[in-house]
């Protein structure tokens, strides 16, 4: 049994699951399987069966309220000097206490192509609230969407290398409002959790 779970997770980590599928399910055959191995193909298992699905969606959220000492940004003083003159600032316009509420949604949704190379389409969706008690005029929304094709790049040589072209719309609004569509392409290191990206 230990064999074929070595097995099963390499051919896994190789992504080659449905060889990976074969050998794990008859590391589990039989009534001497150890319980620690058939919890780790059971884990293998479901994880096999979400990467198989063509349409896999996930997300995260994470909200809080926080204290900040200087919410406004504002200096410590009413004095200032600006362009070589000296200036006083009204009370409101200094360093201003706060607190606020802020939640952060992030959603990810991939179409897998179902071909050999398990190459598909990924599309991020990232959307940021803070909400201050007092100072409203720093209150922020900021949302941010890419989607992109991902390709495998030199296969055999880096099996889990994956790059490709990605497209981020980017809306963003505060107290104005500002949209851009930049263009990148994206490359995926195995070595690395965060895409290394450059600008088309």
């Amino acid at each position: 049994p230990r064999v074929r779970l070595e097995l099963g997770s390499l051919y896994f980590r190789l992504e080659s699951y449905a060889i990976a599928k074969s050998y794990l399910t008859r590391a589990i055959e039989g009534e001497d399987v150890p319980p620690e191995v058939r919890d780790r193909v059971t884990a293998f298992l479901e994880e096999i069966e979400k990467r198989a699905a063509i349409h896999r969606l996930s997300g995260s959220i994470y909200a809080g309220v926080r204290f900040q000492t200087n919410a406004n940004a504002g200096p410590t003083g009413r004095a200032v000097r600006a362009l070589g003159q000296d200036f006083e600032l009204d009370e409101e316009f200094t360093q201003q206490p706060d607190y606020n509420a802020f939640a952060l949604v992030s959603l990810k949704y991939a179409y897998d192509l179902q071909n050999q190379a398990s190459d598909y389409i990924e599309t991020n969706a990232n959307f940021f609230a803070s909400r201050q008690f007092k100072q409203t005029q720093v209150d922020l929304l900021l949302g941010e969407i890419n989607s992109g094709y991902r390709a495998k790049l030199l296969p055999r040589r880096l099996p889990t290398r994956r790059g490709g072209p990605m497209c981020w719309p980017t809306p963003f609004a505060s107290t104005a409002r500002f949209f851009s569509t930049p263009m990148a392409a994206a490359l995926i290191s195995p070595t690395s959790s965060n895409p290394t990206c450059w600008p088309i």
